[in-house]
């Protein structure tokens, strides 16, 4: 695995990191007051559980607050919880309390940079949950799916909710982020603000996305929602 990483990747992670320690304690309210947050996160979950087997060994990648662990934990699986945000961390460690099934990632072993050098726990495992977006936080998503393919079993599954490339609204910042693609083979990058506190995030086409994950994993399905696709990827 490629261990070279650039100095934008670093500002944006630790950015984004620090983003989502702010809006910790906001965000289930902030997920709620959006009933189609409800409605997509129900759409993740029914695709998970018709793809990965009841009992199988899962990480839940940027798991957030935990708000994907009580359906996880109502299925069975044998979950790693994986998110780099402290205080987001610790929201999901009050809500799933010491459960069996359980088992959540240090900072340390957040960080997939790492990876390459040691992996986060021993074995394999089955499927990897990445709701709302997590992907869209990251810019090196060719070196983010070697390290899923290390951690999966032959045949395994990711189920990923992304923003969708034309997320943008406005026809104009489309336009500029395309030609910007077009000239400089990389994503638009948005900022996305709470507060004074903001966020970066990647707008990955399909394009992009089949070019990164080539080597080892294939897209079966696609599903587009208002804002999001979700995604499942298998490995090859």
């Amino acid at each position: 695995m490629s261990n070279i990483i650039s100095d934008q990747f670093k500002t944006v992670a630790d950015q984004n990191r620090a983003y989502y320690d702010v809006i910790a304690q906001s965000y289930d309210g902030m997920m709620g007051r959006v009933d189609a947050n409800t409605q997509v996160r129900k759409q993740v979950a029914d695709k998970f559980i018709s793809i990965v087997p009841a009992g199988s060994r899962v990480l839940d990648f940027g798991g957030g607050t935990g708000l994907d662990l009580e359906w996880l934990t109502a299925g069975g699986y044998a979950i790693t919880f994986c998110e780099p945000s402290e205080k987001m961390r610790q929201q999901a460690t009050m809500r799933v309390g010491k459960h069996p099934s359980v088992t959540v990632l240090d900072s340390v072993h957040t960080d997939f940079t790492r990876w390459d050098a040691q992996l986060p726990f021993e074995g394999r495992i089955d499927g990897i949950l990445c709701d709302f977006a997590v992907i869209n936080c990251i810019e090196h998503i060719g070196l983010l799916f070697e390290c899923f393919s290390a951690l999966l079993s032959s045949g395994g599954s990711i189920i990923a909710l992304m923003l969708k490339h034309d997320y943008q609204k406005n026809s104009w910042q489309r336009l500029r982020q395309s030609v910007k693609y077009m000239v400089w083979r990389r994503p638009a990058l948005v900022t996305i603000r709470f507060g004074e506190s903001q966020q970066m995030v990647y707008l990955y086409s399909q394009i992009e996305i089949k070019r990164a994950i080539a080597p080892g994993f294939n897209i079966v399905s696609a599903d587009d929602t208002d804002q999001f696709t979700l995604f499942h990827f298998k490995k090859k």
